[in-house]
């Protein structure tokens, strides 16, 4: 849904014109709803455009929802909707690329209980490596990997299940793209659950959530957001700067996903040297999410 005027005010109270009707009370599934945000985040960017000259951007949003990305190690997860780094993906939709993970829910038809009281509370502490019994929904094809993501009963879901179910999901796309990107120092994560949004930090010391706020009322701090990602520096968005990812041709080997797989190549600059990194000769903790990280790897002069 595309508007000249992306913001409306609906009885006294800001709304965005694609959201006027909050994404619970509108017909269709998540992916569909939550497409419109695709349209706030490039009015957005248009906007900057006109008032600011000489900004660059960085940072696209894309729908997805549908599809696994490629990536170096198989993820059967989808995430809803992907921040991709425009200015390296060289038009490839993939993991390598993805600097925010959004993921979706529109609470039609939840159960309420107590602990929904605090929906802030839900999911800020969760640990994903407890649910292991629960499903093999996303799981990869590490063997040592311990990473697997439980879904709440369908038959029986309260609201806290699924901000819950969205908790997890955003943290599996976080910990994905920090222990396959050597390059990445951290990364964010959104979540929406109707109109509560929530923002997400992980690093390896550290998993950060925040309280949640409207998407309608508190338009204007979604602006703020997405506007700084889609204008942000490479190293604003989590990247080491010493580090570039060469293209390379994907791996014809077949995966789950029946996607492609690939061994990613590095430049890096040491002491004012360039090196290109050959193979990956140790990934010491890379896996366990938190603490240090030690990848070991076979260079040649970079030239």
């Amino acid at each position: 849904m595309t508007s000249a005027h992306p913001a409306s005010v609906v009885n006294n109270e800001t709304r965005w014109t694609d959201y006027s009707t909050p994404p619970s009370q509108r017909n269709g599934g998540e992916k569909d709803v939550y497409a419109d945000l695709v349209d706030i985040y490039g009015q957005v960017v248009q906007r900057c455009l006109e008032v600011k000259d000489g900004l660059e951007q960085t940072c696209a949003l894309e729908s997805n929802g549908t599809r696994a990305l490629p990536s170096q190690k198989v993820n059967t997860a989808m995430p809803d909707g992907v921040h991709q780094l425009t200015i390296e993906s060289d038009g490839m939709f993939n993991w390598d690329s993805t600097v925010v993970a959004e993921e979706y829910k529109l609470l039609k038809g939840a159960q309420r209980s107590a602990v929904d009281e605090d929906d802030d509370d839900v999911g800020a502490g969760s640990d994903v490596k407890g649910d292991e019994e629960d499903s093999d929904a996303y799981q990869d094809d590490d063997e040592d990997s311990e990473w697997v993501i439980g879904l709440p009963d369908p038959e029986n879901q309260t609201v806290a299940d699924l901000l819950l179910d969205n908790s997890k999901k955003v943290i599996w796309s976080m910990h994905h793209t920090m222990r396959t990107d050597a390059r990445r120092r951290f990364t964010f994560g959104i979540t929406f659950a109707d109109t509560k949004v929530r923002l997400w930090h992980f690093n390896r010391a550290v998993i950060v959530a925040s309280n949640s706020f409207h998407l309608n009322t508190d338009a204007k701090l979604l602006i703020d957001v997405y506007s700084r990602l889609a204008f942000a520096t490479r190293e604003e968005l989590g990247y080491d700067l010493s580090m570039k990812r060469l293209s390379s041709d994907p791996d014809p080997s077949p995966d789950r996903t029946n996607g492609k797989r690939w061994k990613n190549q590095y430049r890096i600059m040491v002491c004012g040297e360039s090196y290109i990194t050959v193979k990956t000769l140790a990934n010491q903790g890379a896996e366990n999410g938190f603490g240090s990280c030690t990848r070991h790897q076979e260079k040649r002069p970079g030239g």
